[in-house]
């Protein structure tokens, strides 16, 4: 049975998580042009096609977290589809706008808090036998 040995805490923990990756999937598909485009700009090759892939690994990251099926899997694949797109989009020490600076490293703080997250989920995947 899925969350099993899961408390109460571990269980909203990891839905919380699950629904940050979903809903923030679900908000930039409207957005495709215009994060290609960024993409692009940035050097990604094929970007569309990464584009997609992103959104492909984001929401079965997601959904393995939201139903606990092999979570830590999901979440080390969460875990490196926030490292990309952290090299992607918030490389913030790049950016002279101090303003759009502040934004990105917030972001990029941001993001490794949700790694954080991420790692105590993904514990298990990492432990050797």
């Amino acid at each position: 049975m899925f969350y099993a040995d899961s408390s109460v805490v571990e269980i909203v923990a990891q839905l919380m998580i699950a629904y940050l990756f979903l809903e923030t999937g679900v908000d930039n598909i409207p957005r495709r042009p215009f994060l290609a485009k960024m993409m692009a700009e940035n050097g990604v090759p094929y970007a569309p096609f990464v584009l997609n892939a992103g959104f492909v690994v984001q929401f079965v990251g997601g959904v393995m977290l939201a139903i606990d099926w092999h979570a830590e899997i999901g979440a080390a694949i969460l875990i490196v589809f926030v490292l990309v797109a952290e090299w992607i989009f918030h490389r913030w020490w790049r950016i002279a706008d101090p303003m759009r600076r502040m934004y990105h490293k917030w972001y990029f703080h941001n993001n490794l808090a949700v790694m954080g997250g991420l790692l105590l989920i993904a514990q298990p995947a990492f432990a050797t036998a």
